[in-house]
């Protein structure tokens, strides 16, 4: 799917949770927190996600305010994964981490007296 539709969606959606999102947080401020940046994803898709999404609490986000906006009792960890790994929708930064820490580049680890 393009990028443009895949931001018009995510953009619908935005527009209906930012409004309640006072409700879920107590600090959170419109001003700073729907400030737009890119997210980088590895199939090529690149959308613009509010810093709220990317900031605060993602168990908050899904299973208080996305659930009680949406009432969905489907939508959990475990579909969004399917989901996000169905598309190939994992931010690059992401995986770029967890590859740095599978290979041990960058790492700070010590071998034990004895290891190799």
């Amino acid at each position: 799917m393009p990028s443009d539709i895949l931001q018009a969606i995510a953009d619908s959606i935005f527009a209906i949770v930012e409004p309640e999102l006072s409700k879920y947080f107590a600090d959170y401020n419109p001003t700073t927190d729907n400030v737009r940046t890119e997210v980088l994803f590895i199939n090529g898709a690149k959308l613009q996600y509010p810093m709220w999404l990317l900031n605060r609490r993602g168990k908050t986000i899904l299973n208080e305010v996305y659930n009680n906006i949406f009432s969905s009792t489907t939508i959990n960890f475990t579909t969004l994964f399917k989901a996000l790994k169905k598309l190939n929708m994992f931010p690059k930064d992401i995986v770029d981490k967890l590859v740095e820490l599978k290979t041990g580049a960058n790492s700070m680890y010590v071998p034990l007296r004895g290891e190799q």
